[in-house]
């Protein structure tokens, strides 16, 4: 389903209401970008440095800091890296822990694309300091993204638990539960796609936003996990690539979780004068009805909504003698009529 943005004033039309997962969102979506690329790329690298002193301070307390010291600097002079031995469990109880508090952070970040792209919709000016207008909801947006990491986390742990039991060494149960945490992970992340946007929108609580994601995908789970993984796929397609595509394909990735949302949550569009197949809208006291809406031949015309009927036409006056006055639009009648 294709949306020809720029049809009703003020912008760019809403996607129309699907009730559907659809896999256009991405198409609309990159309609979006390339019609307002300056600001979506001024906007992700500002993010983008942000996020990147925010890993920093994550790396450093994780050990990840010092880790990836060792391996830059035993690559620079040709020497075996010396990394000191860690306790897994620990180094995996800690890594959650940061983890938690960096999603929780970044949420706040990403929400404020997720507005972003709802003004841009709407036909509202948006700016590369957009980036920073979900501030006033971070709470609510930082315990969804705790709760949706939280359940991966505590069902990886609970894995690693059941692998330990089984006598498998730390630091491969650590590995082999990290991986089979991906796809549960994945799913929890799609089925919670539309939360951050009904706090924004909606003004919505945490737990509310957590439920009413999920109901709006009733039905159609697979679907919407499935069109989430691929969004969030191309959106770390630009990653991998050096960075550099990421200016675009991950405001693509938000961007395209935001028509969905509108597609999925707004009432049918209301279309504005001449627009292609509508009628004008009404308006009060404007008779007769614009065209196309006249009744039937033989039926009184029904007003519109928020329109006033004309009063009923009065009999035409006519003289004495049968003739039609001048005021009734008929032939006056002859000063001289024949004897």
């Amino acid at each position: 389903m294709s949306v020809a943005y720029g049809g009703p004033p003020g912008g760019y039309a809403p996607p129309p209401p699907t009730g559907r997962v659809d896999f256009s969102w991405l198409g609309q979506a990159w309609s979006l970008f390339t019609a307002q690329m300056g600001v979506w790329i001024g906007a992700f690298v500002l993010y983008a440095l942000i996020a990147s002193v925010l890993w920093l301070l994550w790396s450093i307390p994780t050990g990840i800091y010092a880790t990836f010291q060792q391996l830059i600097s035993a690559a620079i002079n040709h020497t075996t890296p010396h990394i000191p031995p860690q306790d897994p469990y620990a180094q995996f109880a800690r890594n959650q822990g940061f983890s938690l508090l960096l999603a929780a952070v970044n949420a706040v970040f990403l929400a404020g694309f997720y507005r972003m792209a709802l003004r841009q919709m709407r036909g509202e000016p948006i700016s590369v300091g957009g980036a920073f207008s979900a501030f006033p909801q971070a709470l609510p947006l930082a315990v969804v993204a705790v709760c949706a990491g939280g359940s991966v986390a505590l069902l990886e742990g609970l894995l690693l638990g059941l692998l330990h039991l089984t006598g498998m060494p730390a630091s491969g149960a650590v590995s082999v539960a990290g991986l089979l945490a991906v796809i549960p992970s994945i799913v929890v992340q799609g089925l919670l796609m539309f939360a951050p946007l009904l706090i924004l929108d909606k003004g919505a609580s945490a737990v509310d936003a957590i439920l009413g994601s999920v109901r709006l995908l009733r039905g159609q789970w697979l679907m919407g996990v499935l069109f989430y993984f691929i969004a969030a796929l191309i959106g770390g397609v630009g990653i991998m690539l050096c960075g550099i595509g990421a200016i675009a394909t991950y405001p693509l990735f938000l961007i395209s979780v935001a028509v969905g949302y509108l597609a999925l949550t707004q009432p049918p569009p209301a279309y504005p004068a001449g627009y292609p197949g509508q009628y004008p809208q009404a308006a009060p006291g404007v008779w007769p009805p614009p065209p196309g809406q006249q009744t039937p031949y033989g039926q009184p015309p029904s007003p519109s909504f928020g329109q006033s009927a004309p009063p009923p036409a009065a009999p035409p006056r006519r003289s004495l003698g049968g003739d039609l006055l001048d005021d009734a639009g008929g032939t006056p009648p002859s000063p001289n009529p024949p004897l």
